[in-house]
């Protein structure tokens, strides 16, 4: 067979210039050589030398919160701690001196006229200051424990109101013994929204007798009125626990607000708002009923509405989880104050808007949309089985209408809709 020729192209011969054609490149005098290697080491070192700076970092504070009026050791715990010039509160009345030698113990003096809520506390030292973390200011006595009442038998005797602080330990449940008075609602309540804490946790009542009589979920819940003593569990729900489940346990006669109708103020005016709740100051029976089946009180308060340039109020960044958002109004907390104590903290919005009530009548929705004209702020109940609750307005052609349902952003377990229909005009 004849061999294929395979096709070589010819080599390619490739010839130099002559270097004496090439441009000679001038060496940088020594003066300007050493501050350009000097800028591009900076340069290229800069980024790294800044993401390797420690910062400091608090991770707890232990106990999470003080009564007004108390001088308390505080323990705090996080990252590159190092040299502490001391703790800073949102609240400069507050103050903190250093514990003797040790960096994590400090000294935290609250004056009498701090009001109650949560405040921020930051850490200041070598490495810059901290992020914050949450410090609750009480009204009543406080107690430090020491969790060894993990069994009905060893449940913590507590014979006036008051605030417990510890930690949950993991896998155990903590048990709390106390006799309501009668005439009185008592509330025992866990706060977790207001506390920077892990723990999710479960109440449940029991009667002397070892027979359950509430339980929760919710964080709170209505000691019943019984004879003798009862015995109220506490537990996470899944029985995680540690250092960042940290809790404050209290069992009070205090006011309990579950709503209020309106929850949005008209700024710079006296706004007439309904509350419901339990222990409510002159509070009359309501027909409405809570979520555990319990009557509400009601009681009608006046309230100015804060100008929508004024600063919120401080809780309001701590009352609320980061999935929480507020994008078109301002809004404040307000707590109820009586003889019997301050209430837990509501939020109102803040809106120049006209606000429209839907009629509670017998404590049922109304039974048909209420007319309206936007921009409205329509508050009312959410219907039940059966019943209709809304609004109803004349839409003109070309214009755009945004419709916000508000319930979870004020704490409330909701998960509203919405049905929106176009009604057809009828002929005369």
């Amino acid at each position: 067979m004849p061999q294929k020729r395979i096709h070589r192209p010819p080599p390619v011969s490739v010839s130099c210039p002559d270097s004496r054609v090439l441009p000679r490149i001038r060496p940088f005098p020594s003066d300007t050589l050493l501050p350009l290697l000097l800028a591009l080491f900076g340069f290229g070192a800069c980024p790294n030398a800044f993401s390797d700076l420690p910062q400091a970092r608090l991770l707890s504070v232990f106990p999470p919160g003080a009564a007004a009026g108390s001088t308390n050791e505080v323990s705090v715990s996080g990252t590159d701690l190092e040299d502490p010039e001391g703790l800073r509160f949102s609240d400069p009345r507050i103050r903190a001196l250093r514990s003797g030698s040790n960096s994590a113990t400090f000294q935290v003096i609250v004056p009498d006229e701090v009001p109650p809520g949560p405040v921020q506390v930051r850490w200041t030292g070598r490495f810059g200051t901290s992020n914050p973390r949450t410090f609750v200011i009480g009204t009543g006595p406080e107690i430090l424990l020491n969790p060894t009442n993990t069994s009905a038998a060893t449940a913590l005797k507590l014979d006036t109101p008051a605030v417990v602080s510890g930690r949950l330990p993991a896998g155990q449940t903590l048990w709390f013994r106390f006799r309501p008075h009668a005439g009185q609602r008592w509330i025992a309540e866990v706060p977790v929204r207001s506390l920077e804490t892990r723990l999710e946790p479960i109440l449940r009542v029991f009667d002397a007798a070892g027979q359950a009589l509430e339980s929760s979920r919710r964080g709170w819940v209505e000691v019943p009125s019984t004879k003798g003593e009862v015995l109220i569990q506490m537990c996470d729900v899944t029985y995680r626990g540690g250092d960042e489940f940290p809790f404050r346990f209290s069992v009070t006669a205090n006011p309990r607000i579950e709503f209020a109708i309106p929850q949005v103020l008209n700024p710079g005016i006296t706004n007439r708002v309904t509350l419901f709740g339990r222990n409510l100051e002159g509070g009359k029976p309501s027909p409405l009923m809570s979520a555990d089946g319990s009557l509400l009180e009601q009681t009608t308060v006046d309230l100015v509405g804060t100008g929508p340039a004024a600063p919120p109020d401080t809780t309001l960044s701590l009352l609320g989880r980061p999935a929480s958002a507020f994008l078109t109004h301002e809004v404040t907390a307000w707590r109820l104050s009586g003889s019997n104590g301050v209430s837990n903290p509501l939020l109102f919005g803040i809106s120049t808007n006209p606000i429209v009530i839907a009629p509670l009548g017998s404590g049922t929705p109304p039974a048909s949309p209420v007319p309206v004209q936007p921009p409205v702020e329509f508050h009312g109940l959410f219907p039940r089985r059966g019943e209709l609750s809304g609004v109803t307005f004349e839409a003109h052609k070309g214009d755009k209408y945004w419709i916000e349902l508000w319930a979870e952003r004020f704490g409330f377990a909701a998960d509203p809709a919405a049905v929106v229909q176009r009604q057809q005009a009828t002929k005369n």
